[in-house]
């Protein structure tokens, strides 16, 4: 019985010492890809720097138009303005490469900012707006006439 035992314990102790290897190769193994990885192959992805460099430059253009082309749409009336614009905006942003390298968090960010403005967009011309142009009515209504006329000429 003492013997059966002693050999059970010799399989269980090669069994645990060869699941440590492995798990040492692995750890090992992966650890060099990594560090090879990152010291040489800077453009993880397949994205060359110069198709990087410049989906980074249609990211800055992109995000200009955005900011550029939503500003004047708050005081228009509701139209299909910001919609027609948004959808050209979407159009151009979906002309960018599958992946932008080290530029792909500021891909995902824009698309984001784009989400969140879009949105902004709609709650101001949904509750503000009303309120400013009722403002902006009851005080035209208590201005001079010729206060009106002196401003505008």
């Amino acid at each position: 019985m003492d013997n059966r035992k002693s050999s059970e314990a010799t399989w269980g102790r090669r069994i645990g010492i060869g699941i440590f290897w492995c798990a040492a190769l692995h750890v090992s193994v992966m650890s060099t890809y990594s560090v090879v990885t990152q010291v040489f192959f800077l453009d993880r992805g397949g994205v060359p720097g110069e198709q990087e460099t410049a989906c980074a430059e249609q990211l800055m253009q992109l995000e200009g138009e955005l900011f550029e082309g939503l500003g004047p749409l708050l005081d228009q009336p509701q139209s299909a303005g910001p919609a027609s614009f948004l959808a050209s905006w979407d159009a151009h942003y979906r002309t960018l490469p599958a992946r932008c390298g080290r530029a792909e968090p500021a891909r995902r960010d824009l698309q984001d900012v784009r989400h969140r403005l879009e949105t902004m967009l709609n709650d101001y011309r949904e509750g503000q707006l009303p309120l400013r142009r009722r403002i902006h009515a009851t005080l035209e209504a208590l201005r001079p006439a010729d206060a009106g006329s002196k401003r505008e000429g």
